[in-house]
């Protein structure tokens, strides 16, 4: 079935493989054997985004699909779930191993099933030129660190709070953790080359969100919960630097290539928008309204924005910010965790946890 989709990867117009990862990069995040057909209830239309694929991580309770990222270069996917990191492969959308995560209390890895924080539980980050993936272990309060060229273990970072979103910056290597405290929240800085924290900075917010760099302009947004806006920190000096005024929100992404900062604010956080903010300026520029949006991610080559919207996926031009389409996916209950893409497979990934599957979606054109 998947063989009747273009797959191969988009040209890239003469440029070198790192400044376009640059531009490439995907953050937030929160991002498989058989096949099932296609449901019939998705959206089809030529050139728009279109659900190709179904993957099952299992029929069990144990296989519940949390968040999800990807690795451009090697169009590997990995998804976090009860029995560990799940490792997919983009180009034939076939599980190929699972990854033991470290186990908890009870001898389960560090991703509850039961946990009403699930969705901000065992979130994962790549950074595709080191071919590493970095995983948030909440009761160890630690970051997990798996090498993607070989699937195995490669670090645990101690943090000390509760670990929950993620953020890497391939251009430097750096990663980006927000870090819950009783005694303040604040962003871990660590150093991938040598997996040690390199900074602290204060959040100055009672709850925070999401996470996301721009890699273009070294800045790093942090989502505030309710109506505290976006801290912007300063990368290169690990410092903050302001707070864009606005709703807050969960999910947040960038695209570094127009410098442009999407920001998704539920009804229970906010007014049910997509916050769209002006990196040059660091103001919100637009307020697209949607039915209750979770989770953001976006396509630095097409500039299309992908929402998680309920149970549907709502798709967004960036050029104009317009909404395009509302698909549909198969989810029993609304609530979709992860969504990520991967731009060079004009692929778009989303986790329909209590349906223990990931739906795979051709991105639009």
């Amino acid at each position: 079935m998947i063989n009747k989709h273009a797959w191969p990867i988009r040209g890239l117009t003469g440029r070198s493989l790192l400044p376009v990862m640059g531009s490439l990069v995907l953050m937030g995040a929160l991002t498989a054997a058989a096949q099932p057909p296609a449901p019939q209830s998705a959206t089809r239309i030529t050139g728009s985004t279109r659900l190709i694929a179904t993957i099952s991580l299992g029929p069990q309770l144990a296989h519940l699909a949390y968040n999800v990222a990807t690795d451009p270069l090697t169009h590997m996917i990995y998804v976090t779930e009860p029995q560990g990191l799940a490792v997919i492969n983009g180009r034939t959308d076939k599980v190929v191993t699972t990854i033991p995560l470290p186990r908890g209390p009870h001898g389960a890895p560090d991703c509850p099933t039961s946990d009403i924080l699930l969705f901000r539980l065992c979130n994962l980050a790549t950074d595709p030129l080191t071919g590493r993936v970095y995983v948030t272990d909440a009761v160890q309060h630690a970051v997990v660190v798996i090498d993607g060229r070989t699937n195995k273990l490669a670090a645990t970072i101690p943090v000390g709070g509760a670990m929950y979103w993620i953020a890497a910056d391939p251009l430097t290597g750096t990663v980006f953790v927000q870090d819950w405290r009783a005694s303040g929240n604040q962003v871990v800085v660590i150093d991938g080359r040598t997996d040690k924290i390199v900074a602290r900075i204060p959040e100055n917010f009672p709850d925070s969100f999401g996470i996301a760099v721009n890699p273009s302009t070294s800045k790093v947004y942090v989502n505030g919960g309710s109506s505290s806006g976006e801290l912007v920190i300063d990368a290169r000096t690990n410092k903050a630097v302001g707070v864009v005024p606005g709703a807050g929100g969960w999910g947040i992404a960038t695209d570094p290539r127009t410098d442009t900062i999407y920001t998704a604010a539920p009804g229970g956080e906010g007014p049910n928008i997509l916050q769209v903010i002006n990196g040059r300026t660091d103001t919100v520029t637009q307020n697209i309204s949607l039915q209750s949006p979770l989770r953001v991610a976006t396509d630095p080559l097409t500039h299309f924005v992908y929402v998680a919207d309920d149970s549907n996926l709502v798709v967004v031009d960036g050029r104009t910010d317009t909404v395009m389409q509302t698909i549909t996916l198969p989810s029993a209950i609304p609530a979709v965790i992860g969504i990520a893409t991967d731009p060079l497979a004009n692929r778009v990934y989303v986790t329909n946890p209590f349906e223990h599957t990931v739906s795979v979606l051709a991105g639009s054109k």
